[in-house]
This record gives C-alpha cells, sequence and structure tokens, in this order.
C-alpha cells in the first residue's frame, strides 16, 4: 500500500512539474501598465509604449503591432489597437495586450509598425486633447 501511494504521489509531483515547465515561458514575463483613462489619457498606445520601456530595458525583443480585434484581414484603416508581441526565451513570440498574454488568434494577424509610428500616434493623441481641453471640448473620458 505504502509502494502504492508513493507511486500515486509521484506520478502527481510529475505532472505538476511539467506543467509547470510547459508555462515557464510565460511566467518571467509581466508588464506594469496603467488603467484605461479614456481614448486620450490613458490608452492602448501609452500602455504599449510603457511595455516597450519595459521590454528594453529587460533586453527582450518585441514587434508593434497595429490592429482590430473584432475584425480579421484587417486593413491600416480599420486598425483601432495595437499591442505587442514579444519572443520569449523559447524563440516563440506571444502577444500582450495591456500587460496581460493573450493567446487569442486575432492578437496574433494585425499590421507591425515601428516605435516611431506609435510615438507620433501618440503625440497627436495629446495634442488633441490639449486643443479639445483648451476650447472646452468634451475629451471622451
Amino acid at each position: 500500500m505504502r509502494i502504492k501511494n508513493f507511486m500515486k504521489f509521484l506520478f502527481i509531483l510529475i505532472v505538476a512539474v511539467l506543467i509547470f515547465c510547459g508555462c515557464s515561458a510565460y511566467q518571467g514575463y509581466h508588464f506594469e501598465v496603467g488603467e484605461p483613462k479614456g481614448i486620450y489619457e490613458y490608452n492602448c498606445v501609452d500602455a504599449t509604449l510603457d511595455m516597450i520601456g519595459q521590454c528594453e530595458a529587460r533586453g527582450y525583443e518585441y514587434q508593434i503591432m497595429w490592429g482590430n480585434l473584432s475584425v480579421e484581414n484587417e486593413t491600416f484603416f480599420e486598425c483601432d489597437h495595437c499591442w505587442l508581441l514579444v519572443k520569449h526565451s523559447d524563440d516563440h513570440w506571444y502577444a500582450y495586450d495591456w500587460g496581460k498574454f493573450c493567446l487569442d488568434e486575432q492578437h496574433y494577424e494585425g499590421i507591425m509598425v515601428s516605435k516611431y509610428e506609435l510615438l507620433e500616434t501618440q503625440k497627436d493623441q495629446k495634442a488633441w486633447l490639449n486643443e479639445s481641453r483648451l476650447q472646452g471640448g468634451e475629451t471622451d473620458s
């Protein structure tokens, strides 16, 4: 009976280790980003730029993606969102959106853009926000 219980314990331990090792590629990649505060205050562009800073500080390779998560094969003009693909130590690329790991297919489709393009988008959004506030307009908060 003792051997049978030990074998059960050993089996469970091995399964747990295999599950843990299989998920370990995702565990070391955590990103701190802010909370959404309206479309022009703190949005996906800001969150993606925050993740880029963390990737660069940690030496991670990344690709910036533009896309529309509710449209397949979207054109550039249909894109309304951005996120990152991050290369893990297993040499595979994984999607992160708002600092969270994403495995759905839509996060692996889209259009790659440069950091410069993302920074220009952020600059344009902030300029629009400031202009709107100066004119007393609504800012979509």
